[in-house]
Formats: C-alpha cells, sequence, structure tokens
C-alpha cells in the first residue's frame, strides 16, 4: 500500500513537473513571438521613416521642383501658351470669321505671379 502511495506520488509529481515545464516553455515562446514582433514593426518603422527622409531631402535637394510640369519650367510654358494665343489672336484680325480665345496678359496674369515675371 505505502509501496503503491509512493509510486502514485512520484508519478503525480513527475506529471505536475512535466505541466509546469509545458507551461513555462509555452511562455518562452510567447516572449519570443512578442519579441520578434516587436523587431518586424522596429524594422517596418525604420523602412517608413528612410523613405520619409528620402522624399524630404529629394524635395530639398531639388528646389525647382514646384516649377517644374513633368521637366517643363512653367514660365517657359506660360511664354509658349502666351505666344500660341498671340498668334492665333493675329490670325483672328486678318479672318474675321476666327474668334479670339482669351485676353493675352490675362492669361500670363493668371498664370504666372507678379514677383515672377519679367
Amino acid at each position: 500500500m505505502i509501496l503503491l502511495m509512493l509510486c502514485s506520488t512520484v508519478a503525480l509529481c513527475i506529471c505536475a513537473g512535466y505541466a509546469l515545464l509545458r507551461w513555462y516553455w509555452r511562455l518562452q515562446e510567447e516572449e519570443a513571438r512578442n519579441v520578434y514582433n516587436l523587431v518586424e514593426r522596429i524594422i517596418g518603422m525604420c523602412v517608413c521613416l528612410s523613405m520619409l527622409i528620402r522624399t524630404v531631402c529629394v524635395s530639398l535637394c531639388n528646389p525647382t521642383s514646384d516649377t517644374m510640369v513633368s521637366g517643363y519650367n512653367i514660365s517657359n510654358l506660360c511664354t509658349f501658351a502666351a505666344d500660341v494665343l498671340k498668334s492665333h489672336y493675329d490670325d483672328c484680325q486678318d479672318n474675321p470669321d476666327l474668334k479670339p480665345y482669351m485676353a493675352i496678359p490675362h492669361v500670363r496674369d493668371m498664370l504666372i505671379p507678379p514677383k515672377e515675371r519679367y
């Protein structure tokens, strides 16, 4: 009888020890998973931050990029548009059937701010 109680106590201790080890291993696995998730988030934030810094640096290094449209300078495009309108207006003077599009000074005033006109 005592031997049976001793064997059952040992078996119970072994089962309890095994359950405690499984719980500890699960806890360690969860902590490792949390660390991996944290590392993934840090890497993602670093990538996003580097892309933002690159965008800001590119925009600061190219101060004329806001006055460029598809590689063309806005002032040159406005001058070209005004020249087209002027030539059309001159054609309208020769041919009364043609109607002028719009006044040339108005186009220039709408497209180019006063401080950038030459």
